[in-house]
């Protein structure tokens, strides 16, 4: 183990090996930049101060398999190396309101945990990227079109709300997909230029897709949920349920 106090969120000591390396921001900064450390188990972030904002930079397995925020982290964001992640870093945002995990120009995989009513911000890179979201009772979710694959997980009953695309289109990458599992009946909602096209499964106990401003040109075809729920402007046009749902 090795504790240690900064004072801002660029030190990039050259460690190895480690089981717990434990950064403490001196004020309300605090992180770590991992270009040159490797072997790291748990690398825990926090600040000395309410309010921390913890940035990690080039993250992958092969420098710390987990980055965990402390209690008084407020704002957490971890960057990919250029090189890729590996296999999956987890990023867990403890009570942080806001996490970001974005990804670099290699293949990156993301497994994030989120506070109940926190927003995660998804940032594929230029490679093939794929996120885990463990969300509690509520979360608001960004992605974008450089995300190939998301998958959201529950525990309890949960309401997803998107504060952007969560994948590109399968229309534009036939790959791109959203799956929906954990033991709880998952909601996501949001508006038609964030769902059109877009492909979202159900691996779980329960899932709904409600599309807050379904209208003329929506297709839900390549959504595989028990329910979608639409609300429609009486003068939308034509809306294309799935007709591909093969159970």
């Amino acid at each position: 183990m090795l504790n240690a106090t900064v004072t801002s969120n660029s030190i990039a000591a050259r460690l190895q090996n480690l089981e717990t390396l434990n950064i403490t921001g001196r004020y309300t900064t605090t992180g770590f930049d991992l270009a040159n450390t490797s072997g790291v188990k748990v690398l825990n972030v926090n600040s000395s101060v309410a309010g921390g904002t913890a940035t990690v930079t080039n993250a992958s397995t092969l420098n710390a398999q987990s980055i965990e925020a402390g209690d008084k982290i407020t704002t957490v964001s971890v960057t990919a190396t250029a090189s890729g992640t590996r296999d999956a870093v987890a990023v867990k945002g403890g009570s942080a309101t806001s996490v970001t995990a974005a990804g670099g120009a290699g293949a990156d995989t993301f497994s994030v945990t989120l506070a109940d009513g926190a927003s995660g911000t998804f940032n594929g890179g230029g490679s093939v990227d794929a996120y885990t979201i463990n969300v509690g009772p509520t979360a608001t979710l960004t992605g974008n079109t450089a995300t190939e694959t998301v998958r959201i997980n529950a525990t309890a009953a949960s309401t997803v709300t998107l504060g952007g695309v969560l994948t590109d289109t399968v229309a534009t990458v036939s790959t791109a997909k959203t799956t929906v599992g954990g033991g709880g009946a998952i909601t996501i909602k949001g508006t038609k230029a964030l769902l059109d096209g877009t492909a979202i499964v159900q691996d779980g106990s329960s899932a709904t897709v409600e599309i807050t401003d379904a209208a003329a040109g929506l297709s839900t075809s390549k959504m595989v949920v028990d329910t979608i729920r639409l609300k429609v402007n009486p003068t939308a046009g034509t809306v294309t349920i799935n007709d591909a749902d093969p159970r």
